[in-house]
């Protein structure tokens, strides 16, 4: 195909009227000078019009415009000559086509197409000027192959870059066609049935394989890409013939390139080529002769063909011959993801002929042999004792990923423990050597073990975990590391009560209260936070202002609102929110004096979205904000510490729930690595306050529990009684008051009567009713 394409390239010379090349057949032809000159010939006309002006240029082949859009503009200019030329573009980001049809359509089996014009690119002034396109259809109007010239020059075929090629005109009406501006860029198509040449200026830019079957017709379209331009082309002297293959051809499959893929251990791996040909004028079958190799990478021998031959094509494509070609890394060596490449050259001759021609492919080999890999099922090791226990034991997810040679099994052999801070880490009870059976995503375990001697309250240690291991059957020690960070702190048992307040924002004995946005108190509060990449979490909460609710200079509580549920009924080990009231120093954020510290033991609590939860301290604080000296202001802060991470107190802030740049009303932790209290000298954030009140609940009593009553409905128990909002009420019921378990039920309360209704089928119930 590349001799006859090179011949017919050498012959090729535009002449308007007559053919390209010897015994070819034109099947679309047009010059325009039979058009009429002047854009208000086609711009204003009819569809049917404009293509009546067209055809009137084209003397073999139709003009058929498959879009009727108002955009389209179609010129005919000519120059002092009289040489005329189609202006083809588009406006308002709107695509114009017109396709010219063959007066044949030409099959690629025996035949070869030959497509040449000569074009310029339209550029509007000020604006860009878009792409033009010049695309080949088969008979279904299907795209075989397309021409893409782009604004700025850029010219490819099929996405393939030919180079930057500058030929632009302004694309309007006013302009003149001369001699001296007409400099058009003059383009070359050969298509044969197994690849394509690209010529421009009569020079050839590339070959291009494929597969062909049939050519009916050329699209042309233009693309503006602004709303201003007219982006397109100067088009003229269009010709495409059909002409008769000089011999027969032969069509590989793969077109471009065999990929071979060897996986280890194996040495060698075989792909096929398939080979169909094309019938010449003499309609003769093909022989396959031979095939060799060339341009190797990695040496003669790394590739070879396992046909016998001759190999016998008796039958036109679609029929076809399997050519097996095989990789030997015996000869090429590779190691794992390396390439050898090198050339596939097919011999064959049409029967008669007497002569001996080559088909080209690429090949290119990859050798596969990916090593083991060991996984860990987290990022870090994260283990936290707290007091009184001297120890905390974790677990490690591992597990691996096959190697392609062996596929084997991986045997752990060594838990040790490198660059560690203290020497408080072991590989705990883990039995070795531990066999992992199976690949991921399946799992084993390992135990760490951190013991605390030595250690103090709020140290921590960090390093990381070494796991040796192997492939079974491969003796080669591999180490695989993970961070490992622990803490040990001794917490005082909580003191301070938790209750349950509903969903309403308390009300009463409120001494101080901030409800963003503010509420009427002309207050002004400002919220801090810091964050420790250590692990551990705080909120801080600064208070100022004078006005307090009836004169109250003292709290013995303070209400939050919780953003998020957590259940602590289950937990075990330390769950404890801890509170510091004090005073601070606005510019350095540090501690002026500290008024209260109070911790609250979770483990058995349950806390729920939305709720105001009440935490009272063991005694008063005082709160006398008229006192507050210069540049001081009161400060609640937070601190939430706990064994496992998974636990989490998150509270309502203000406008915006911040979790980012170290602010946090979500308070987590899992060591305790800094003072308490700490610094609020940072991070400081307007308007981003807790949701909270200061209380004061001395004098306060529980309120009653009256109008009791208790009705059977059929399997229903409704109990009644007299409630109040803001307070929760817990139903208690068993079947045995002396041996039985009671079963609690938390019912938020209600102002007036509320019912609550249970379903039984019990022969007996004890029902109490509590305030919490």
């Amino acid at each position: 195909m590349m001799k006859q394409m090179k011949l017919m390239a050498a012959l090729a010379v535009m002449l308007v009227g007559s053919a390209l090349v010897a015994n070819a057949t034109v099947v679309f032809e047009a010059d325009f000078q039979g058009s009429a000159a002047g854009a208000s010939n086609l711009l204003n006309a009819t569809v049917v019009d404009r293509n009546a002006i067209l055809d009137n240029g084209t003397s073999v082949g139709s003009w058929d415009d498959n879009d009727s859009s108002v955009n389209m503009l179609y010129e005919i200019a000519a120059d002092e000559t009289t040489n005329k030329v189609m202006v083809f573009s588009s406006v308002d980001n709107t695509p114009n086509v017109a396709d010219a049809d063959f007066s044949s359509s030409v099959s690629l089996a025996g035949n070869e197409l030959v497509v040449g014009w000569d074009w310029m690119h339209t550029d509007e002034g000020g604006g860009g000027s878009g792409q033009a396109i010049i695309q080949l259809l088969d008979a279904a109007d299907a795209v075989v192959t397309a021409v893409v010239w782009q604004d700025g020059g850029a010219l490819t075929v099929d996405g393939v870059n030919l180079g930057v090629f500058k030929r632009e005109l302004l694309g309007t009406p006013s302009t003149v066609l001369s001699t001296n501006n007409w400099n058009p860029l003059a383009m070359e198509l050969v298509m044969a049935a197994d690849g394509l040449q690209v010529s421009v200026g009569g020079t050839v830019q590339t070959n291009l394989a494929g597969t062909f079957n049939e050519v009916a017709a050329l699209r042309f379209k233009s693309l503006s890409n602004r709303s201003y331009s007219q982006g397109g082309m100067w088009i003229d002297n269009i010709q495409v013939e059909s002409v008769p293959a000089a011999s027969a051809s032969v069509v590989l499959d793969p077109s471009t390139q065999l990929n071979i893929s060897l996986d280890a251990p194996n040495s060698t791996a075989v792909e096929t080529v398939d080979a169909s040909f094309f019938y010449g004028p003499g309609s003769n079958d093909v022989d396959i002769t031979s095939v060799s190799f060339s341009a190797l990478s990695h040496g003669a021998g790394s590739f070879a063909c396992t046909n016998g031959f001759p190999v016998s094509l008796t039958s036109p494509s679609p029929a076809f011959e399997s050519l097996g070609i095989q990789f030997d890394n015996a000869v090429a060596g590779l190691s794992h993801a390396e390439t050898a490449t090198g050339t596939i050259d097919v011999h064959w001759t049409e029967i008669g002929s007497g002569v001996t021609n080559s088909t080209a492919l690429s090949v290119a080999a990859t050798y596969n042999d990916t090593p083991a890999t060991f996984v860990f099922g987290q990022t870090t090791v994260s283990l936290v004792a707290a007091a009184p226990n001297t120890a905390a034991t974790g677990t490690v997810t591992v597990a691996y990923t096959e190697s392609t040679a062996l596929k084997t099994n991986v045997v752990i052999t060594g838990i040790s423990f490198t660059n560690t801070t203290a020497s408080v880490f072991s590989g705990a009870s883990t039995n070795l050597p531990l066999t992992i059976m199976n690949p991921s995503p399946e799992t084993d375990t390992i135990s760490i073990a951190f013991d605390v001697s030595g250690m103090v309250s709020g140290d921590t240690a960090t390093g990381n975990v070494v796991v040796t291991w192997n492939e079974v059957g491969d003796a080669t020690q591999y180490q695989s590391l993970l961070p490992i960070h622990a803490a040990y702190y001794d917490l005082t048992p909580g003191s301070g009560a938790i209750a349950n307040k509903g969903t309403t924002f308390p009300t009463n004995n409120i001494v101080f209260e901030s409800r963003p946005p503010l509420g009427n108190k002309g207050i002004t509060v400002r919220r801090h936070g810091v964050y420790d990449a250590s692990g551990y979490s705080k909120v801080g909460q600064e208070i100022k202002g004078s006005a307090l609710s009836a004169g109250n200079s003292e709290f013995d509580s303070i209400y939050l609102k919780m953003r998020q549920g957590q259940s602590f009924e289950n937990a075990s080990g330390a769950n404890q929110l801890q509170m510091w009231f004090g005073k601070i120093n606005e510019t350095t954020g540090g501690t002026n004096e500290t008024l209260a510290i109070e911790t609250f033991d979770c483990v058995g609590k349950s806390f729920t979205k939305n709720r105001y939860y009440q935490f009272s301290f063991s005694d008063a604080v005082d709160f006398e904000p008229t006192n507050l000296a210069s540049n001081e202001a009161y400060a609640i802060q937070l601190w939430f510490t706990t064994d496992d991470p998974d636990n989490v107190i998150q509270f309502w802030c203000g406008a915006t729930n911040i979790i980012a740049g170290g602010l946090h009303e979500e308070v987590d932790v899992t060591s305790m690595d800094a003072a308490f209290p700490m610094s609020m000298s940072s991070n400081r954030v307007e308007n981003a306050d807790l949701h909270f009140a200061l209380a004061n609940s001395a004098g306060t009593s529980i309120p009653d529990i009256g109008n009791i009553s208790v009705e059977i409905d059929g399997t229903n128990i409704v109990m009644g009684w007299t409630g109040e909002a803001g307070t929760d009420y817990l139903m208690l019921k068993t079947d045995d008051l002396v041996e039985g378990l009671w079963t609690t039920n938390v019912i938020p309360g209600e102002d007036g009567q509320m019912s609550v209704t249970n379903d039984t089928a019990a022969p007996k119930l004890f029902y109490r009713v509590i305030v919490e």
